[in-house]
């Protein structure tokens, strides 16, 4: 099993006090693209295209290297499940939670880059919506905002969800999530890098204004779907926030049980190659404007 200390930290220190912000790719090891938008920053850190005026800034390109090196989303558990600290870890992922979250613990405030298995427009969860979490939020520039994640997750009797933004809020520290885009979606990294940017811009790290470009769209999430058999299928090539009116045939099980709307709601991470047992896909409905 790979050494987790092999991790890749890039640090940047400003000339004056101010924020300290990590930011982490790859936490999925099959979510390149923010990888990507990571070094680009880092590259116009280096070249002195970009100046950091106070405080620092930590980037882990690669937060879960063994899963990225085989272009999986994990190898034992799912690191966005299972962050944070235990004293005996066995699984790759426990070992790797130990060590990162350290990273978290220096830092003021946390940004996690990640991407989606099916097309659509580019998000941000706000699980802890404390007002600097929603600040943050609203100057990435997402489409969407998803909201009440730990609710969902809260009284689920197959899935835990200890992720990041959960050991950062119980840790005293702002933070939030951001889908921008689809894996193998070139733009994906473009934005990635312009979310990084907006966020420094806005903890007053670089120069430049930090006003978001779009107003979020919110959605609470109701509901999860496991997958429970090879057999059980789709209906359409479903995108992440398509529409899905009232009534309308989303999935059907194995013994034919059809999982249909009961009013107008809203696709989210749809995992068209979900094994049994895994989260299959979520629903939402959106609740007004930001």
């Amino acid at each position: 099993m790979e050494d987790v200390s092999s991790i890749e930290v890039l640090r940047y220190q400003g000339a004056a006090p101010g924020p300290k912000l990590v930011v982490f790719g790859a936490v999925h090891g099959n979510e390149p693209r923010g990888t990507e938008g990571i070094r680009r920053v880092c590259q116009e850190l280096d070249a002195g295209t970009l100046k950091l005026l106070c405080g620092s800034v930590s980037f882990v390109p690669i937060a879960n290297p063994p899963a990225y090196k085989e272009d999986r989303r994990y190898l034992e558990e799912d690191l966005n499940r299972v962050f944070r600290k235990t004293d005996a870890p066995t699984a790759s992922e426990a070992k790797l939670a130990n060590e990162l979250s350290m990273l978290i613990d220096e830092a003021d405030v946390f940004l996690d880059i990640h991407t989606t298995s099916a097309p659509g427009p580019s998000c941000v969860f706000i699980d802890f919506p404390t007002p600097a979490n929603r600040e943050l939020a609203g100057v990435v520039g997402a489409e969407y905002a998803l909201l009440s994640w730990p609710e969902l997750y809260e009284h689920n009797e197959f899935f835990d969800s200890y992720d990041t933004t959960r050991y950062a809020f119980e840790a005293g520290k702002d933070g939030i999530i951001v889908e921008t885009g689809q894996h193998e979606e070139e733009e994906a990294a473009n934005r990635a890098r312009l979310v990084i940017l907006r966020v420094m811009r806005h903890l007053g790290l670089l120069e430049g204004s930090a006003e978001s470009l779009l107003q979020y769209r919110p959605i609470r999430m109701t509901a999860l779907f496991r997958k429970e058999s090879i057999e059980d299928r789709f209906v359409e090539n479903w995108e992440h926030l398509e529409p899905i009116p009232e009534g309308t045939v989303i999935a059907v099980r194995k013994d034919g049980t059809e999982i249909r709307t009961g009013k107008d709601l809203v696709m989210l991470l749809p995992k068209h190659q979900a094994i049994p047992g895994e989260e299959w896909f979520y629903l939402g409905e959106e609740v007004g404007t930001k």
